[in-house]
């Protein structure tokens, strides 16, 4: 006669199964063990977060090109001091340690004298425990239009190079600068019955300087080059390179004494090498 299991063990308790080893939390124990859920083809949870963090970024990007670059930078410094605030407004030492940047980086940051990096603005962000729509729609056009201006001003004034009024370039090369106590205008001293330099040029009236004097020295003096037309401020540079292509090999000539004739008599005699003019009557 076949023996059947009892469900009570001797104890008189309810026979339990022990987990098979690894399987605890995941699996039934047992005959009754289930089998793992089929994928179901739907995207993670932070696959789509993912997703939803890119396509806000990229909108981001495309709103800062419609924002003014010049108002934008205290406007994210505004809203940087605002969740500074809202935080309870923890003190410098413990938000750089948080965010690993000094005290004095994030003073400048929160003061608007410097442009944060957009790391810097994101750890600023999570440490603030500012939402993240909020630092990828609002921060990020913010930051990307004051970045973009910023690049534009650093690039105008890099990148070109303004060719000096003639006036100030036939001053400074031809030494024909007036003195302080000459009018530019008239070319006569108060001394002389001329008119007064405060009526004249204002400029001297407030620095004590000629007018003609301060465009001479800010305004960039050179000439173009008759063999590769650029436009040249540095003769013995521009010279040097030029012998440098036509001749490889060669030495620069060597050095001199810096004074003023000096100067002149190697920029000239640098020329005729470049220029092949080596007449000394020329």
């Amino acid at each position: 006669m076949p023996r059947h299991r009892h469900d009570l063990d001797d104890s008189g308790e309810p026979f339990k199964y022990a987990p098979a080893p690894g399987t605890a939390g995941r699996y039934v124990a047992g005959r009754h063990r289930e089998t793992e859920p089929p994928p179901t083809g739907r995207p993670s949870a932070s696959r789509d977060v993912a997703a939803n963090l890119v396509r806000d970024h990229e909108l981001a990007r495309m709103r800062a090109k419609f924002v003014n670059g010049q108002a934008a930078w205290p406007d994210l410094v505004e809203q940087l001091n605002f969740a500074h605030l809202q935080a309870g407004k923890p003190s410098l030492s413990v938000l750089g340690a948080q965010v690993r940047y000094s005290k004095a980086t994030l003073s400048k940051v929160l003061t608007g004298k410097m442009m944060p990096s957009w790391k810097l603005v994101q750890l600023l962000g999570t440490a603030l425990r500012v939402p993240t729509g909020v630092i990828v729609q609002e921060w990020f056009p913010l930051w990307t239009a004051a970045e973009m201006h910023r690049a534009k001003r650093l690039g105008a004034v890099r990148g070109t190079a303004k060719v000096p009024a003639p006036g100030a370039q036939a001053a400074l090369a031809g030494g024909l600068v007036p003195a302080s106590g000459e009018s530019p205008a008239s070319g006569e001293s108060p001394a002389s019955g001329g008119s007064p330099a405060s009526s004249e040029d204002p400029v001297r009236a407030a620095t004590g300087t000629s007018a003609a004097t301060i465009a001479a020295i800010t305004e960039p003096t050179g000439y173009t080059c008759p063999s590769c037309g650029s436009w040249v401020v540095n003769t013995p540079v521009h010279t040097s390179w030029h012998m440098r292509m036509d001749r490889p090999g060669q030495d620069p000539p060597a050095a001199e004494p810096i004074t003023g004739g000096t100067i002149a008599d190697r920029e000239i005699r640098l020329l005729r090498e470049a220029l092949g003019q080596n007449d000394p009557l020329l």
